[in-house]
């Protein structure tokens, strides 16, 4: 929201308050009053008479429109899931597989992880350095840059350990050497 607002000089807490009770956007049935990957990320115009709400709505209107054009909620059925978690695993591969040939493999672990009860807010069944040699120790580097790069928050920089370990060809799994050795 924080970019919204920089970008359309309408306030973050104008569009928190939206998000909060967020029946005007007209989300999807499947969103189940939950906004978040809904807001579909594009380029729009907005008038000066623009609000939170008409932003926001203009979003949403976009998401609905592209998910009937690649025909989506018959494409989760057809995996046997809800809309909703594809559209979590489709966010979630988006934003941290770097790769394109990457991602049916990392949306089949994510799948695998649902069918064994793991729960959308990922209740991990690893530990996090677990976790980090299986995404692979070069690929969380390179988002931690990413996410440095484009918000210039020092939280997001990527731990000087990591970026020894990466620069050492201690990649995780892929190099049979990380946190762990395989």
């Amino acid at each position: 929201m924080e970019q919204l607002a920089k970008r359309t000089k309408i306030k973050k807490t104008s569009y928190q308050a939206v998000l909060e009770k967020p029946k005007p956007l007209k989300l999807p049935k499947y969103a189940k009053k939950r906004p978040e990957g809904f807001l579909f990320p594009d380029t729009y115009e907005l008038t000066a008479d623009s609000t939170a709400t008409s932003t926001l709505k203009q979003m949403v209107t976009q998401y609905k429109s592209v998910a009937r054009e690649i025909e989506f909620e018959a494409a989760a059925k057809k995996l046997k899931r809800s809309p909703y978690e594809v559209l979590i695993v489709a966010s979630i591969i988006e934003r941290e597989v770097n790769k394109e040939e990457y991602r049916p493999k990392v949306a089949r672990v994510l799948y695998n992880r649902l069918d064994k009860g793991m729960k959308l807010g990922c209740g991990y069944p690893m530990g996090p350095f677990t976790l980090l040699d299986f995404v692979g120790l070069d690929t969380t580097y390179y988002i931690a840059n990413i996410m440095f790069e484009e918000f210039r928050e020092p939280a997001y920089a990527p731990p000087p350990l990591l970026k020894r370990m990466v620069l050492a060809g201690r990649m995780g799994r892929k190099s049979g050497h990380g946190f762990y050795q395989y």
